[in-house]
Order: structure tokens, then sequence, then C-alpha cells
């Protein structure tokens, strides 16, 4: 296969995971909002509703884990775009691999509301998804805690369950949720900038 047609596949994987992201994101924004609905639309404490709350953990936290899967492959179509273009560099010309200087020194201003900065999307999902789960779990433990245990709690305390849960919900899942690559060929070389 030539060079040229090894970087134009990758770039269409690339955008296969750009354009599909937008999809299945879709999928949990709107099954996440069903049942916040749901859940406040029933109104009631008996096990439906903490069933609905445990819904919402399980729709959350695989959220999360399709939004840190996406950025880890988007990061592999990424670094093998930038490896081709470097590899190829006088064969076709750099697109993926440039970035403008002017728009990072010029364009790059956090605190201004109306002018652009370096921000990763793909993080700020993550944080989103993150701390959506996060809430799911914080209703779920009051929920627990006050409801079946008749135990007041401070907030803060039930919060801290909840980052705690939320993290070990998602490195199980994680474990046995993982991509498989063992067949995949492994690239091993540093980019010289």
């Amino acid at each position: 296969m030539k060079a040229f047609d090894s970087y134009k596949y990758t770039v269409q994987a690339r955008n296969f995971h750009y354009d599909n992201f937008s999809k299945w994101m879709t999928y949990y924004y709107v099954a996440v909002a069903a049942v916040f609905v749901a859940y406040y639309s029933y109104n009631s404490n008996d096990i439906i509703s903490t069933l609905i709350v445990t819904l919402g953990c399980f729709i959350s936290i695989l959220w999360h884990l399709s939004c840190k899967g996406y950025y880890f492959w988007i990061k592999n179509w990424t670094d093998l775009i930038n490896r081709l273009e470097y590899q190829n560099k006088n064969e076709f010309e750099k697109v993926y691999s440039i970035f403008s200087k002017q728009v990072k020194e010029n364009n790059n201003v956090l605190i201004n509301p109306i002018q652009s900065a370096n921000i990763s999307t793909s993080k700020v999902t993550l944080i989103l998804s993150f701390g959506i789960s996060i809430f799911w779990f914080f209703l779920l433990v009051d929920k627990l805690i006050t409801k079946y245990f008749g135990i007041n709690v401070y907030y803060s305390l039930v919060f801290l369950i909840a980052v705690f849960l939320s993290s070990l919900v998602i490195f199980i899942f994680g474990k046995f949720l993982k991509s498989d690559i063992s067949k995949h060929k492994l690239v091993d070389c540093e980019i010289d900038n």
C-alpha cells in the first residue's frame, strides 16, 4: 500500500470516529435526561424510585466509559496521522499535524468569555460524564442511607461516598469493557519535531 493511501485511510478512520462520537453521545444525553425526568416525575420513595436512580448510575457509568474509549481511540488515530505526516513529509502536505502559530499565540484567551481558548472538548465531556455519574451515585447513596438505614448523614460524606463508588464502578466496568487491541500491530517510535 502506498504511503498516501495509508494516510488517507487513517484520516477516514479518524473521521469515522469523530462522526460517530456525536451520534453515540446523543444516545447517552437523551438516556440520562429521560431517566432524570422519570426519577423526578415518579415522585415516590419506594423500590421503583431506587431502581430508576440505579439505572441513572448505570447509564452514566457507561457514558463515561464511552467517552474514555473515544478519547483513547481518537488519540490513537491522531498519533498515527502525525506519524504518517512526519514519515512522508516529502510525499504529501502536512494537514493534521500542523497548527497555526497566530491562533495559538493570539486567540488562546481563557479568561475572555468571547475569545477562543485551547480547551479539549474530549476532556470537558469526560468531566461532565464523570460529574453526572457522581450526581446519580449521590442520589443513590442518599436514598439508600436515609430510606433504608434511617441514618441522617452530612451531604459532604454522601458526596465522598458517591465519588468513591463512581470511581470504583468505572474501574470495575472498565476492566471488563476494554477494547481488544491484542491483534493490532503496535507502533513504537517517537516523532521528533
